[in-house]
């Protein structure tokens, strides 16, 4: 299973693809790929297109564009081997409180069962790489609300030889914010965990604000009250992002070439009209831009093939298409497991950005353009579309093409002449990771804010402003990838803990600029 941060409006940003193999990779296309990746990843949000724009409207202009809709599903999750119990004896107590409890007694509550994920490893939880909880798990976690729920008694923890104490569980997740409920296998059978499921529902009435989205979604599913806006300006634009991205990975792991048609068996679980084609359509656009600007002709672009149902009895897998069960308001479960030969797209149970951002750099060797003046139209085209400006100023056009033609380059422009954009698209159009030295602070906030307006947000900077804390983060997150370029004041370079970090970006990753 692998997980993604992408959006192009506020619903969930995270998702993951499972029972996707890894192949052989697509070498010749891959630094070209790895681009279009990173500028479709850009930020959470960021923007459409300007062809899908033309097809669902400038939403990130609207009014109501940051108002968020969370997906959520009344429908019982199908989880058939991760929740655990005694098979010996035919006992299942945590799957028993997951199926029937929750439902039935959690009230305005039992919409949380789509939430809860079972099984999670402490270390996933926390994102902390803690030795003393490797391979430690709890029994349910619900991340809106900061809450584990463990079932005790079980034969299972019994047995593990290597688990953890729970009250050293419990204080170590309580540091973190988190809240643990523990209800034993015996008030289970005798009926007397009544208590424990209102200290569970006290804790969540402190949450009801945030998972009032999730509550209020459930309710617009199962009434059918989804208005043709929102479908428009956040279903859409979701799912057409979240296929693109399994687009690219299909293309990445040659599952589809461009010397063949494309042929699609997809069981939608909402009624997205046009999403997959969308999806296909932008794509190809932004791949053979790309592909002009690198080898001065248009990619041979495939013939494809559609073929989508709602209705899970007609969807009957095929081996002469890709199979694909794609659905936003369902998490991911292990019903994949039953059906390998279909690659499943859910919503990832992490649904803030700020505590899960699985977002990194895709990288490769840089690409040398060889810009000419006759790729001036193909460059405006990335200018308009990441940066909506229409048009160059005057002498950045020179300046961007010698970047990209790997030529070491001093442009000099007047002021309020546009000389953070003859860095910005360079950067954006390699395969990599960069980072911009810059001496004076108040020029890194305007050209961070400035970029973070055009919905660009996966960058960051590192000044003497910042906390201890806020700096050890920044820099973690740099050299795990996780930004497309940084701004770093030149004093920085004097440590030498920060120059390691430069030397292990550099073996992990690669750097276009600097």
């Amino acid at each position: 299973m692998k997980k993604y941060t992408a959006n192009y409006t506020y619903t969930n940003p995270n998702f993951v693809i499972q029972n996707l193999v890894t192949n052989q990779t697509n070498i010749d296309l891959l630094p070209i790929l790895y681009v279009t990746k990173n500028i479709l990843q850009r930020g959470f949000p960021t923007t459409l297109s300007k062809y899908l724009q033309s097809e669902l409207g400038e939403i990130h202009k609207l009014d109501n564009f940051e108002e968020r809709l969370l997906f959520a599903t009344n429908q019982t999750p199908t989880w058939k081997h991760t929740i655990k119990g005694d098979k010996e004896r035919n006992y299942y107590p945590a799957k028993d409180f997951f199926e029937n409890i929750i439902p039935n007694e959690f009230g305005e509550f039992s919409f949380i069962q789509s939430l809860l994920i079972p099984e999670i490893e402490i270390n996933e939880i926390t994102g902390q790489n803690d030795r003393n909880f490797i391979n430690q798990q709890v029994d349910f976690y619900l991340p809106q609300a900061k809450l584990v729920i463990e079932i005790d008694g079980q034969q299972h923890k019994l047995d593990e030889v290597t688990r953890v104490s729970d009250s050293t569980r419990d204080n170590y997740l309580s540091d973190k914010g988190i809240a643990t409920v523990r209800i034993s296998t015996r008030e289970l059978q005798n009926g007397t965990y009544t208590e424990k499921i209102e200290t569970i529902k006290k804790h969540l009435e402190r949450y009801k604000k945030l998972l009032n989205f999730y509550k209020n979604a459930c309710e617009k599913i199962e009434k059918n009250q989804m208005s043709e806006e929102e479908i428009k300006t956040k279903l859409l634009p979701t799912a057409i992002i979240r296929f693109q991205v399994l687009l690219i990975e299909l293309l990445t792991q040659k599952y589809l070439t461009f010397n063949e048609d494309w042929n699609f068996n997809i069981l939608s679980h909402e009624n997205l009209p046009d999403f997959a084609e969308l999806a296909i359509n932008d794509l190809l656009i932004w791949i053979d831009k790309l592909w002009q600007l690198k080898n001065k002709q248009e990619i041979k672009k495939p013939n494809f093939n559609i073929k989508i149902t709602n209705d899970k009895k007609k969807f009957q897998p095929t081996t002469k298409a890709i199979n694909i069960d794609f659905s936003l308001f369902k998490r991911y479960t292990d019903e994949n497991k039953l059906s390998e030969d279909v690659i499943f797209v859910r919503t990832d149970y992490f649904d803030i950005v700020k505590d899960k951002n699985y977002f990194r750099v895709s990288t490769t060797e840089p690409i040398n353009y060889k810009v000419t003046d006759e790729d001036k139209p193909i460059l405006e085209f990335f200018l308009d579309n990441i940066f909506d400006k229409s048009s160059f100023r005057e002498g950045q056009f020179p300046i961007i093409s010698n970047a990209l033609n790997r030529k070491d380059t001093i442009g000099l422009l007047p002021t309020g002449g546009g000389k953070s954009l003859c860095y910005q698209l360079p950067c954006l159009l390699q395969p990599s990771i960069n980072f911009v030295v810059c001496p004076i602070k108040s020029l890194m906030y305007d050209q961070n804010d400035n970029l973070v307006k055009t919905l660009v947000t996966n960058v960051s900077f590192i000044t003497s402003d910042l906390e201890a804390d806020q700096k050890r983060e920044i820099e973690t997150n740099f050299e795990q990838g996780r930004y497309l370029f940084v701004w770093i004041s030149p004093e920085k370079f004097q440590i030498p803990s920060f120059r390691d970090k430069i030397s292990a970006i550099v073996a992990n990753f690669s750097i276009a600029y600097a």
